[in-house]
């Protein structure tokens, strides 16, 4: 018989990797359905387009609904929304089957995304230890997004599409099955509208929000910014180990963090500056690099740029919700978070892609440079306005 310590985290685990394929999965489903051939490209454009426009809505309706329907109710919905509209892809290639499929997945990964974020500190280190748990969490949910991918083109070169569909959808099913023996009381307590009203009055929620507004764009600017290096060295099949790279420093600051914050070796008032100073380090890295034209120095840098940012978003996230007010109402908290970070990916990835086609590293290198500076200066604004702030 599982103690109630042991069914949270057997739920929190699996819905974490869960997440990690869900996005990954998401991700190779543009992929293949860009290379059906009974899609007209138009009409494949299109669906992808809606996919990544309704991921922001979505987002904004889990994060409403895990506070004021339930996180419990939730995270069973996601996991049956995700279930149906796979199997609705395999049971047939139609445009409006596909379409139908796609807006549900992304209503889904939407929905178990925001349950699982809220349930991971009861799931990994305790209640207590939300920063540690999330630094933790987000491991997890990359390790699922970096081993899809590979078992993804496996089950399709050996059961085909439908099937693999069909498979996957009972995997993503999985977490709805083992919230069965969780302990009802750790999912919480409905929020109202004025505790909602409240949290949004406050200032920290909205300079978190420009934080990750800043933050976005930026992690994704390094696979630009890879590509073109590796390109003006001539060495562009280098990019996949460089990214790879990237990934694994990044992964191995967050678990590193996780057990130092869990540990008990970095104080809680401190975290402020454990959020400033990483961003600081990025943008001074950013910096040498834009310098170097040396391959060795180069792939140095990479790795101590995914080593410094690594942290910064479990630990923004972390702080976030350890704010006394933002807890009944975190799922909505995350969404405006992930709100601010869409909108930076929108306004700023159309002027990374510009300055990676730029004629010299150093000019490339200018911009993200300007970004990762501007991303240190809203983390220590942020941090200033946290440390005033009550939190658990």
């Amino acid at each position: 018989m599982l103690s109630d310590r042991q069914a949270m985290s057997i739920l929190v685990v699996s819905a974490t990797i869960t997440v990690g394929m869900v996005l990954a999965l998401l991700g190779n489903l543009k992929l293949e359905l860009a290379r059906r051939p009974d899609q007209a490209d138009r009409r494949v454009r299109f669906l992808l387009t809606v996919l990544n426009a309704a991921l922001v809505p979505l987002m904004l309706l889990a994060g409403y609904l895990a506070d004021f329907w339930g996180t419990l109710y939730l995270l069973i919905t996601g996991s049956v929304l995700l279930w149906l509209a796979f199997m609705a892809l395999s049971s047939g290639r139609g445009y409006r089957r596909t379409l139908f499929a796609v807006l549900t997945a992304a209503l889904g990964a939407s929905a178990l995304f925001v349950s699982t974020i809220r349930l991971m500190p009861h799931g990994l280190f305790g209640k207590d230890q939300v920063v540690a748990s999330l630094q933790l969490g987000t491991v997890f949910i990359a390790f699922g997004a970096l081993l899809t991918p590979t078992f993804f083109d496996l089950m399709l070169r050996s059961l085909g599409f439908r099937w693999t569909m069909a498979v996957l959808g009972f995997v993503l099913l999985l977490p709805g099955i083992l919230v069965a023996p969780a302990p009802r009381e750790v999912f919480g307590e409905p929020a109202t509208t004025a505790q909602l009203n409240f949290m949004l009055e406050q200032p920290a929620v909205w300079m978190a929000a420009v934080v990750f507004f800043f933050y976005a764009p930026l992690e994704a600017f390094v696979s630009a910014w890879a590509t073109t290096y590796l390109a003006s060295l001539g060495q562009p099949a280098r990019t996949t180990t460089w990214l790879a790279s990237f990934w694994m420093s990044m992964l191995l600051s967050r678990l590193l963090f996780a057990l130092v914050l869990y540990s008990g070796y970095l104080e809680q008032n401190y975290m402020g500056a454990f959020l400033f100073i990483p961003a600081l380090l990025s943008a001074v890295i950013l910096g040498n690099m834009s310098g170097t034209t040396s391959y060795e120095k180069a792939y140095g840098g990479l790795l101590l740029l995914g080593f410094f940012m690594g942290p910064v978003f479990p630990m923004l996230l972390g702080m976030l919700l350890r704010l006394e007010y933002v807890k009944p109402v975190a799922g909505s908290a995350y969404a405006l978070l992930f709100i601010g970070g869409s909108l930076g990916s929108l306004a700023l990835s159309p002027l990374v892609r510009i300055s990676a086609s730029a004629r010299t590293i150093q000019t490339a290198m200018r911009l993200p440079l300007l970004i990762a500076l501007l991303l240190a200066g809203a983390a220590l604004l942020f941090a200033l306005v946290h440390s005033r702030e009550p939190a658990v």
